[in-house]
């Protein structure tokens, strides 16, 4: 296990899983997105800390969201430091199917966790606006790509051809990849084969609250995340 990656859900009065577009859209109504995506980066860092995982933590966040890097992020910077991760173990994912209208804006944001010792992935890569002119103007540490790229990509010559020539691009641009959605044992073995770095989906682990671990299913102890 490489890393994982922090999912925001809630829970309604029913019982019931909330899931992240409903609350962000309810969020968005109110003008509250900078206080819910504040609450879920701060929630992320407390489940780590609470879980003690050890290696990489990938947690997403909303650009529209940070109005001043210096001041918005201090809360985070600060939760972490009250962890015993380090910076170099968290990568904050920047979704690029959402509409970014002021990317000097985002590469200011980005500056400030790079800065802090963070580092960036791109989210979705293939999804949504913008996308080579977002991972220009970035130059994130890592690319995730979107499951649609990966569905079926072992029938679909397109979908082959297309992640072939990506994976030769950030080859040489030295940036790591993410194939999310990897459901199939068949995609797994065609990505592994023609040079993804990481492979994420249902096929290795389903969201879940308690998360696997590098030695099996149970937490380790304090002085093996420590050592």
């Amino acid at each position: 296990i490489y890393a994982h990656e922090c999912l925001l859900r809630g829970i309604d009065e029913d019982g019931e899983l909330v899931y992240p577009k409903r609350m962000f859209d309810i969020a968005y109504s109110a003008q509250l997105t900078y206080q819910l995506d504040r609450a879920a980066r701060l929630a992320a860092i407390r489940t780590a800390k609470e879980k003690l995982l050890d290696g990489n933590i990938f947690i997403n966040f909303n650009p529209t969201s940070v109005y001043d890097p210096h001041t918005c992020l201090k809360s985070t910077f600060a939760a972490i430091q009250n962890s015993h991760l380090t910076p170099s173990q968290i990568v904050f994912e920047v979704t690029e199917s959402e509409y970014v209208s002021d990317v000097d804006h985002l590469v200011n944001i980005i500056s400030k966790y790079r800065a802090e010792g963070f580092r960036v992935a791109l989210d979705d890569l293939g999804s949504g606006y913008g996308s080579l002119g977002l991972l220009a103007a970035l130059k994130p540490d890592l690319v995730k790509f979107d499951r649609k790229l990966i569905t079926n990509l072992d029938t679909d010559t397109f979908k082959q051809r297309v992640l072939t020539r990506l994976f030769e691009m950030t080859r040489d641009l030295d940036i790591s990849t993410v194939a999310e959605g990897v459901e199939r044992e068949e995609e797994r073995d065609w990505l592994a084969e023609h040079g993804a770095d990481y492979l994420q989906g249902f096929l290795f682990g389903r969201p879940e609250p308690d998360p696997k671990y590098l030695g099996g299913l149970t937490p380790p102890s304090h002085s093996a995340v420590y050592a």
